[in-house]
């Protein structure tokens, strides 16, 4: 006899090259059919593909990868609508520089960018304290800002 007040295991896997296609292609949907915001996309897709109730490790692995995608979904839209040189197409080479040199910063960059988290959600989704992540970002974002402005990447410094 089964118990149904237990929810079946998710079969959905972002770590599987099946699963990692999947989101990419509803990611790129989302953006082309609603106007939702990119946290409101990333809320959505975690619904959608875990239905049932997961576990924190599951969530935190499924935000590190997604973010990713939903950050560059904004910046080559962002860059397409505008002509070039612009901050899009700078601010996408930047992360690209940054997961590089540095991916726990680009992490922390993609959860706060395309999600729109806050470092105490930031903290909670990488296991890192939330002065940390705010130092870090701080560190980033002024950097960015640098970039922005005409200064080569390879400023950065952890």
């Amino acid at each position: 006899m089964c118990d149904e007040s237990v929810p079946p295991t998710p079969s959905f896997d972002i770590t599987q090259a099946a699963g990692r296609s999947q989101v990419k292609r509803e990611i790129i949907r989302l953006f082309r059919t609603t106007q939702l915001s990119p946290r409101d996309v990333l809320q959505y897709l975690l619904e959608q593909f875990y239905p049932y109730p997961v576990s924190e490790h599951d969530i935190r692995t499924f935000f590190q990868h997604a973010t990713v995608w939903v950050r560059d979904e904004v910046l080559i839209r962002g860059s397409m609508a505008s002509p070039k040189p612009n901050t899009h197409s700078v601010l996408l080479d930047a992360f690209r520089h940054l997961e590089r040199v540095d991916p726990s910063a680009a992490r922390i960059l993609d959860l706060a960018y395309a999600a729109e988290f806050t470092a105490e959600e930031i903290g909670d989704i990488l296991i890192l304290e939330p002065e940390l992540v705010s130092r870090k970002l701080q560190n980033i974002q002024t950097w960015l800002r640098r970039v922005a402005e005409g200064e080569p990447l390879a400023s950065y410094q952890r």
